[in-house]
């Protein structure tokens, strides 16, 4: 099993655990009543965990595919030349972190249609 594997297989249940601590703590509460919608969105929640897990990864691999993500050496050494006042380096850094937002909006939009 992989790493990745066993994060995501160790992640999932405990979401479902927090999921159901939640549902309790909120029913606890003086004068809250657990309403259907109430239910169904605690019930969706690790879903949409799961949804949100999925757009970054997918961010993350469309940014490798596309040669946009930076290596990490070489991100220190812009950060390290955008700090001293290189305005290349601060433009390369800022393309980089527009390009992950815009591929993540990309990628929520595809995950989440109907929000």
């Amino acid at each position: 099993m992989t790493t990745h594997f066993k994060a995501f297989a160790f992640w999932l249940p405990l979401m479902v655990v927090l999921t159901l601590l939640g549902w309790i703590v909120l029913g606890a509460l003086p004068g809250m009543r657990m309403t259907g919608d109430l239910v169904a969105w605690l019930a969706e929640l690790p879903v949409i965990t799961c949804y949100a897990i999925a757009a970054g990864a997918a961010t993350s691999l469309t940014m490798r595919a596309t040669g946009m993500n930076l290596d990490n050496d070489y991100r220190a050494e812009l950060i390290r030349r955008a700090a001293a006042g290189d305005h290349a380096a601060h433009q390369t850094l800022s393309q980089e972190i527009r390009a992950w937002l815009g591929f993540l909006v990309i990628w929520s939009l595809f995950f989440f249609p109907h929000w």
